[in-house]
């Protein structure tokens, strides 16, 4: 029978808004470097400060009262040794501010005293005074009167030798084996629990994972950023599980959604105070979750910039854009189909804002007709597709659609601020800019000011050409910029869907503007994969939002740092490598190649034996999955069809490698033949 339970405390019931502990010495030295304590930079007190930690906790056994560990620094510092308790005291008030209790913390607690009738034992490996571990615990609603504390330092004994087991159960006279504990740490809190007779359980839900334990690795490279957003993102993670959330899905909005989201909301607060920009307009849909992340950044960093929602999309202002005098002409939008693998009638009206449905209605050609509008155009159908657009009752249709909604679409953007006086920057998520420089079109036809700048996620090699060169001039992108030939290598098409799939929204498509009440309305169209994508992304984004409030906790990002490299690393881990819990949540994200969200697939359907069959026997070894994210796929499939699908992956890569090896021997005969 369980008589005592016992509770570890750090990262088991209170976790801190750094990812690694060692990360508060850091913070030390930043308070006592501004307090003019030391001369030495804050690393060079941090590593001091561990030093002295290891070598006296390795003289004595266990680690060494605070204190203590202070007057050593003292000394390797060269500092007066009454500096010492400034040491102290530093350190105490940095633990006072990044010290949070893990979610469900106080129910866990609570439900152990009503199992034992009597108060927790807490039991730490830590320098820190007893005293203060109370005062601590008491402060987070963590202690309550009954329960006992002992720490490793005060009573000269640890976990890690498991001494301060014996000393526990000698002092609460019971015997260990009626004693039950709860760490993180596999040694110190179960391995050494049992050696002594106690019954130990691991719960290592505080501990950082794989994410988090990335974004710590680049601590040194970001001046602590990244420590921060491991923090942030474990605390979001525990508090997302514990209100009900699927924990792979927490783990991923907390530990990659959370980091791309705040690198890019704190680039745009940069480039909006460099640029002298009033106002920042982030386009519908894929700005919502950006709005949301950057408008609290901005906050922090007392920005003067304002941040405004705008409904538009390409069924909005491509059409529009056609109206105005030195618009394009509406057959750029339908020759271009370099992202689509089916070419439909749905899919090229859809670019004008039109439904097979309305077309047909209109000219009641055979190849409008809502019962194939799905299926794959021949050249000879597209081609025809191209004359009704241009001449006949359905080409008159879209101009008059075109003059109307270009007049709304200006009024709604002067109705909204677009226009008025100032410096205007628009954000939006990327990659080719054509959304933009339909606005730019219609903006200019009216005589009205352009936008000073326009920031994106990242930019594509083509976006100069078919953005043209004004536009791309006043354009910048954060993460890349093909264009330009900056910023981290996109190595993979795939990449597009992976940065898409954190800024994804389930909110209604704009379709275009109508006047309600006297005011400019947009009309929305609701998602056909609405309900299906709101499934998955309710729970993540309010993990971003916790994984926000914990991350400006500790104050605003730094002006200046640029975490793009350190986002990079973070989505390429989890893309190329995603685990099987990771996969078969984010990969039931639904997508679809339609404006509307029409024949939405999942992102990493599981493979079936089935489909792989039907697969060789058509295309042979150069089958692939049919998937947008083939990692996905392969981690969600069962392992015989994962390994199968590795397989296959090698496969094709030794066979693209035999045409170069070829090429290689022929130029070392040539070169072995002499002149």
């Amino acid at each position: 029978m369980t008589r005592v339970m016992s509770f570890d405390i750090f990262d088991t019931v209170l976790t801190r808004l750094v990812g690694a502990p060692d990360r508060v010495h850091h913070l030390t030295g930043q308070h006592l470097c501004a307090a003019g304590v030391i001369t030495v930079s804050p690393a060079a007190y941090a590593a001091a400060r561990q030093h002295a930690d290891h070598d006296l906790g390795a003289r004595w056994g266990h680690p060494a009262p605070l204190a203590i560990v202070a007057a050593e620094v003292v000394v390797r510092l060269g500092l007066v040794p009454v500096a010492a308790k400034a040491l102290v005291d530093a350190e105490l008030g940095v633990e006072r501010e990044v010290c949070r209790p893990v979610p469900g913390a106080v129910e866990r607690l609570a439900t152990a005293r009503r199992r034992t009738g009597r108060g927790v034992v807490f039991v730490s490996d830590t320098p820190l005074p007893e005293a203060f571990l109370r005062e601590l615990l008491a402060h987070h609603h963590l202690l309550e009167p009954g329960d006992q504390l002992f720490g490793s330092a005060d009573r000269g004994a640890d976990k890690h030798g498991g001494g301060l087991f014996d000393v526990v159960a000698a002092e609460l006279g019971e015997r260990p084996e009626d004693i039950e504990h709860v760490g993180d740490n596999r040694h110190s809190d179960v391995v050494q629990a049992r050696r002594h007779g106690w019954r130990a359980h691991h719960d290592a839900r505080g501990s950082l994972n794989v994410h988090e334990e990335l974004l710590e690795r680049s601590a040194s490279d970001t001046d602590g950023v990244s420590s921060r957003l491991a923090g942030a993102s474990r605390l979001a993670r525990l508090d997302a599980v514990h209100r009900g959330a699927d924990p792979a899905l927490a783990a991923l909005a907390a530990g990659v959604g959370l980091p791309l989201l705040v690198g890019f909301g704190a680039w745009v607060v940069r480039q909006a105070r460099l640029l002298e920009l009033d106002r920042l307009y982030f386009l519908s849909r894929d700005g919502e979750v950006l709005l949301d992340v950057a408008a609290p950044l901005a906050a922090s960093a007392r920005a003067v910039t304002s941040c405004h929602y705008l409904r538009g999309s390409r069924l909005a202002w491509n059409l529009p854009s056609t109206a105005a005098p030195l618009g394009r002409n509406r057959d750029e939008w339908l020759h271009d189909d370099r992202d689509q693998r089916v070419v439909s009638a749905r899919l090229k009206l859809a670019r004008l804002g039109l439904t097979p449905e309305a077309a047909y209605r209109c000219c009641g050609s055979p190849l409008l007709a809502p019962w194939q509008a799905d299926r794959h155009l021949s050249a000879d159908e597209q081609r025809e597709l191209y004359e009704l657009l241009a001449v006949g009752p359905l080409a008159d249709q879209l101009t008059r659609t075109a003059n109307e909604q270009h007049a709304l679409m200006l009024r709604y953007l002067d109705q909204e601020g677009v226009t008025a006086p100032g410096r205007v920057g628009i954000v939006d998520v990327g990659w080719r800019g054509r959304i933009n420089r339909s606005l730019e079109e219609v903006l200019r036809s009216a005589d009205r000011p352009l936008p000073a700048a326009h920031l994106f996620v990242a930019l594509l090699e083509d976006a100069r050409s078919l953005m043209g060169p004004d536009l791309h001039d006043r354009s910048r992108a954060w993460l890349f910029d093909e264009s330009r030939h900056r910023g981290v290598q996109r190595v993979r098409n795939s990449d597009i869907v992976m940065i898409e799939s954190f800024t994804k929204s389930s909110q209604p498509y704009t379709r275009g503007y109508e006047v309600v009440g006297g005011r400019v309305e947009a009309q929305l169209v609701e998602a056909v994969d609405a309900a299906a994508v709101q499934a998955v992304l309710a729970d993540y984004r309010d993990t971003v939002s916790m994984g926000i409030v914990a991350l400006l906790e500790g104050g605003p990002v730094e002006d200046g740092l640029d975490l793009a490299s350190v986002v990079w690393r973070q989505l390429l881990a989890f893309w190329r490598r995603p685990g099987v819990t990771e996969a078969l949540a984010w990969g039931q994200l639904p997508w679809s190649e339609h404006y509307d969200g029409h024949d939405h697939v999942p992102l990493a359907p599981p493979l079936r034996l089935r489909a792989i069959a039907a697969g060789l026997r058509a295309e042979g070894v150069a089958w692939r999955p049919r998937s947008l994210w083939r990692a996905g796929t392969a981690a969600a499939s069962s392992p015989p069809l994962r390994a199968a699908q590795r397989g296959f992956a090698v496969a094709q890569i030794q066979a693209r490698r035999v045409p170069k090896i070829a090429a290689r021997l022929r130029s070392e005969v040539a070169l072995r033949r002499g002149p």
